[in-house]
């Protein structure tokens, strides 16, 4: 009886025994294991690969154009990581026949990486997109820095027509009254939020004068294409609204006295 309980003790210290020797063993492993902490430079270095600081990029219609600010680069960057992330599309046109706008993106540590878009975005030879309208909506926010009175007075000189509308009347600016337009045209500054009454009014009133423009020759007679056209409407309280067919972004307010008050009758003064 006594030596069957000498054993029973022995097994227990036999327990006690294998258990110490496992926990030493687990923290052994556990001080042996190395834990990386990134220093705030190498994660600086990871950011700059990622972190685009400016877009070149020439369009087919609207010419050429620069981002360079910050809040516009950084949504343009959630739309290209949001593309990426779905994977390249499978069945795809030839890229010189999809893109009407191609590019490059400059990163913060001086890289470059070429891009072109179209009804997809091609990188590195890939392309990205399907039909839930990203696609669309990057190009949008890159267009965006051309649609201005300012663009839009650089593009005149070149423009294949521009044309005065005003009630009934219709008649093509000679290039003179285009000098004279973009003239006006570069001194328009967007309407705020401090503008609110001035909005309220565009809304209420009627244009006096349009001006249209096509930017290229078209294809077949009198057919101009949606992302060849720009629209301005004019109103009496100097306000002017101007629209690019070829996007979905509506209108865009300005105050423009100078373009109203000149070309609200069709003359330049």
């Amino acid at each position: 009886m006594k030596r069957k309980w000498i054993w029973r003790v022995l097994f227990l210290y036999a327990l006690l025994l294998l258990g110490c020797v496992a926990m030493i063993f687990w923290n052994a492993r556990a001080y042996h294991q190395v834990t990386v902490i990134e220093s705030r430079e190498e994660a600086e270095r990871r950011a700059d690969i990622s972190l685009p600081v400016r877009i070149e990029f020439q369009d087919a219609y609207l010419g050429q154009g620069v981002i360079d600010q910050e809040e516009r680069l950084q949504r343009i960057d959630e739309l290209r990581q949001k593309l990426l992330r779905r994977g390249a599309a499978r069945t795809l046109p030839a890229v010189q026949d999809d893109s009407r706008m191609t590019g490059r993106i400059v990163y913060l540590n001086g890289k470059t990486q070429e891009f072109a878009l179209g009804s997809h975005l091609w990188l590195a030879g890939a392309a990205y997109g399907d039909e839930n309208g990203d696609v669309q909506n990057l190009q949008r926010v890159i267009l965006a820095g051309l649609i201005t009175p300012q663009h839009l007075a650089e593009l005149l000189p070149d423009a294949a027509e521009v044309r005065w509308l005003s009630g009934g009347e219709s008649r093509v600016l000679t290039a003179g009254e285009r000098r004279h337009l973009a003239t006006a045209l570069q001194e328009a500054r967007p309407l705020g939020e401090s503008d609110v009454h001035l909005q309220l009014e565009v809304r209420q009133m009627t244009p006096s004068a349009h001006i249209r423009i096509h930017l290229h020759e078209p294809e077949q007679p009198s057919v101009h294409l949606p992302d060849d056209v720009l629209n301005l409407d004019l109103y009496e309280n100097g306000c002017l609204a101007l629209q690019y067919l070829g996007n979905t972004s509506g209108r865009s307010l300005w105050t423009a006295a100078d373009v109203c008050r000149q070309w609200s009758g069709g003359e330049s003064s």
